[in-house]
């Protein structure tokens, strides 16, 4: 047992490495999707990541063929501003939902007088977000939601890919030729709210490009919720490929009224209106995806 349990341990800290190396030179191309290095990543996932982990508290139902999540460290920069920010009774929307660690963490630290809106359309998210929810008892704070949130309403394609399922557009260019895109329903966050909109305190937001479009479609509740804060990915390469910049994504929310402050590294750094195109380049490197976590306060 002690032996199996080395092995697994040793087995995930190589695998951890060469992922580590696969992210810096061959992040973002999709080579994980080809079909037989899709399925070597699916065994060796299967291999080193349990079905469940625990993670403060929580117990999660992971996606062993999409990914692994490091307990404690995944986005840690994001998580140590849900702590300062949100208390008990505030209402959160989480855009992006995903398999739901964001939005169960977010329900225990507003609580039961609390409420999380968690919009997810990905069909394989959206039940280990369900189940997610469910077995951690947190159904009373959280309303799961199975639409993507856009700038408009309609149906649009979803390319499923785990952590990466984006809207109307496939990331790594392989998944339409194998016919694996579903169909999904979008709405506005004003149409969802029918302009009658509650006090929302937060949206963390993370939708693979999608980001630009949710905001745009979002104005009128901006308008009514002055102080709300927003916690957005930011990965210019996805913005471009899904129709907007990252300058005209930056631009957009100083647009808004908002500060934006670089919290991908725990510090949290300021950025000026003059200091925007330089920030989108440096998250922009040649043939690579780089992702940056934004802080956006008014």
């Amino acid at each position: 047992m002690a032996a199996s349990g080395f092995y697994k341990k040793f087995l995930r800290s190589f695998f951890m490495g060469i992922y580590a190396l696969e992210q810096k030179f061959f992040g973002g191309r999709g080579f994980g999707k080809i079909p037989f290095l899709k399925k070597v990543k699916k065994f060796v996932f299967s291999k080193i990541q349990p079905d469940v982990v625990e993670v403060y508290g929580l117990k999660l139902h992971l996606d062993t063929a999409a990914g692994f999540l490091d307990a404690g460290t995944y986005k840690e920069s994001v998580l140590e501003v849900l702590k300062r920010e949100l208390k008990t009774g505030d209402t959160v929307l989480d855009i992006g939902a995903n398999i739901g660690y964001f939005t169960c963490l977010m329900a225990k630290m507003v609580g039961e007088g609390g409420k999380v809106f968690a919009f997810e359309p990905d069909p394989g998210n959206l039940n280990l977000l369900r189940k997610n929810v469910a077995g951690n008892n947190l159904h009373n704070s959280v309303t799961v939601i199975p639409l993507a949130v856009s700038d408009e309403a309609g149906k649009s394609l979803l390319f499923p890919s785990g952590v990466h399922s984006s809207l109307g557009f496939d990331p790594f260019r392989v998944v339409i030729d194998r016919g694996e895109a579903v169909t999904v329903s979008a709405m506005t966050l004003d149409e969802f709210f029918n302009n009658s909109f509650p006090k929302i305190n937060l949206i963390k937001m993370d939708v693979i490009g999608s980001e630009a479009r949710a905001l745009k479609g979002m104005r009128e509740l901006l308008r009514k919720n002055k102080t709300i804060i927003i916690l957005s990915a930011f990965c210019p390469a996805f913005l471009e490929k899904a129709g907007t910049g990252g300058e005209d994504y930056l631009r957009a929310l100083t647009g808004l009224g908002f500060k934006l402050y670089d919290i991908t590294k725990e510090e949290e750094k300021l950025i000026s209106p003059s200091e925007e195109a330089a920030f989108t380049l440096k998250y922009s490197p040649r043939g690579k995806i780089a992702q940056a976590e934004l802080l956006c306060v008014r």
